[in-house]
């Protein structure tokens, strides 16, 4: 991609040229490819599939986003013609990218807030209306005139096990990331997920305390709890382990499924519709801390959290929207998130959400 000038160009002119567009990398592998839908032109999508981009609260302002692809291209494909025509076509003022017309720009979390935040977490875990909570915090900083192209490629070199995402559409805007955690991972009767939760830099990793473990379990536990009611010939778990991703470790719950028989479609959005959001960036019980998340937080968290990937015929790979930041014209904002427990330290947690911001904002 950083040979083909018209497709970097196309990636800052989605707005210009009235597409939606989907670039995506999956995890080991060394090349990206983009999934195009142009609003201008009647043509049926290139086939079944389709890109799921899905909010962490579903309804209100924030839908759930689908580019069905009129067509897909890897890194050094010609673009289609009548786009390379529009983007020859461009004047010379700078090409804009869509930014979202369904959330202000929020703002900036205040360190003081986040640390109230916690600590009325941990009051709501005292009195046993909760176990955890994953409490998300936003930063700001401005738009650097880095290429989105260079910024995909440096977090593919540098993230090579995450999922590594570009989405950009009338309605949620422009989004990038580079997420660890997979959400869900189906191919025929095979179905994959993770449990990943608890987080720690490279230096600490040998410092892990049961506040972090518990974190864990919980969400180990949820996974398991779903599984069960759906029919399963085989299940194997690995883990706990440590996953590590750039300068962050994790502990991570591999799942390994075989089901009975391939699902159908309702029975796959069944499924998405009870794992998400799973304890890792929700909480437990499910109901009652996003009950609480909603109280707490002052910002929206759009599509933070929820999840997005490709979806074809015979396979499903989606992937937990984090390590993730919105694009506006003259800023970016970073979203991030730390769960919070009985054992939690509130001034850890404001730090754990700084590290894993900076993992991703240092290439911008």
């Amino acid at each position: 991609m950083k040979e083909n000038y018209l497709l970097q160009q196309l990636l800052e002119a989605t707005k210009t040229c009235n597409v939606s567009v989907a670039g995506f990398s999956l995890p080991d592998e060394n090349k990206f490819t983009f999934w195009i839908q142009d609003t201008d032109i009647e043509l049926p999508s290139l086939h079944d599939g389709e890109f799921i981009i899905y909010p962490f609260f579903v309804g209100g302002n924030f839908p759930i986003i689908s580019i069905k692809p009129q067509w897909i291209i890897a890194d050094n494909d010609e673009v289609p013609e009548h786009i390379k025509k529009k983007l020859l076509n461009l004047s010379t003022k700078q090409p804009e990218y869509w930014t979202s017309l369904i959330d202000n720009i929020p703002e900036a979390t205040e360190k003081t807030d986040f640390l109230l935040q916690v600590n009325e977490i941990k009051h709501q875990i005292s009195l046993g209306n909760i176990e955890k909570a994953m409490l998300s915090a936003v930063r700001i900083l401005p738009r650097s005139e880095k290429k989105i192209a260079n910024i995909l490629y440096d977090l593919r070199k540098n993230y090579p096990k995450a999922f590594i995402s570009y989405t950009s559409t009338p309605i949620h805007g422009t989004w990038i990331g580079a997420t660890p955690e997979i959400f869900l991972y189906q191919h025929d009767k095979k179905i994959e997920t993770v449990s990943l939760a608890g987080t720690k830099t490279l230096e600490l990793q040998n410092n892990w305390s049961e506040k972090e473990k518990h974190e864990q379990a919980l969400v180990t536990q949820y996974i398991q709890e779903v599984f069960q009611k759906y029919p399963i010939d085989k299940i194997e778990i690995q883990g706990p382990e440590y996953y590590s991703v750039g300068p962050l470790i994790h502990l991570r719950t591999l799942f390994r499924i075989n089901l009975q028989e391939r699902p159908e479609r309702t029975m796959m959005t069944n499924l998405v519709r009870e794992l998400h959001p799973t304890p890792a960036v929700g909480g437990y019980p499910k109901t009652e801390s996003l009950k609480l998340i909603e109280q707490l937080e002052k910002h929206k968290r759009s599509y933070y959290a929820g999840f997005l990937g490709p979806i074809n015929l015979n396979t499903t790979s989606l992937f937990v929207n984090l390590r993730c930041a919105s694009l506006n014209k003259n800023v970016v904002i970073f979203y991030s998130g730390a769960g919070i427990t009985a054992g939690s330290d509130p001034l850890s947690e404001w730090e754990e959400t700084g590290h894993k911001a900076a993992s991703i904002s240092k290439y911008f």
